[in-house]
């Protein structure tokens, strides 16, 4: 099996990319309040930046994607348990959003095999589950 190093340098960012972003958002956080050095001088308020609202609009669109599958599964197959529809609501959320990751990669040629397998195998676990869950 011959595996794409653009696809793993692509994966690596974006792991790099998800697990780190948190810690330095905190970092420049925590250095807004260090004390000023010169206290004569005017502080200066400095509001949210550009990054801080691309973020926000990112998680406000999953959290409405993630709220909008949950009431659909509720309205559909999770009338009696209103709970399980949540919790897959997440999962599928979740898939799509690999889904819409695994379409930027076609977009721009990459490899795509792996995440082909998680894709397929994350949804076939999904629609397995709520089949299982369903029948018992």
């Amino acid at each position: 099996m011959k595996i794409n190093k653009n696809l793993i340098k692509v994966m690596v960012f974006l792991l790099a990319f998800i697990f780190l972003m948190p810690g330095l958002i905190s970092i420049v956080g925590a250095q807004e309040n260090l004390p000023q050095a010169n206290p004569s001088e005017p502080k200066i308020e400095v509001g949210p930046g550009t990054l801080d609202y691309y973020v926000n609009f990112l998680f406000m669109i999953y959290d409405y994607l993630k709220k909008g599958i949950a009431f659909i599964l509720e309205q559909t197959f999770f009338k009696s348990d209103p709970e399980l529809a949540d919790f897959y609501g997440q999962v599928a959320t979740f898939l799509v959003s690999l889904t819409a990751i695994f379409i930027i990669l076609q977009v721009v040629d990459t490899s795509k095999r792996i995440v082909k397998f998680l894709l397929i195998f994350g949804w076939l676990l999904l629609f397995g589950s709520i089949v299982i869950k369903k029948l018992s």
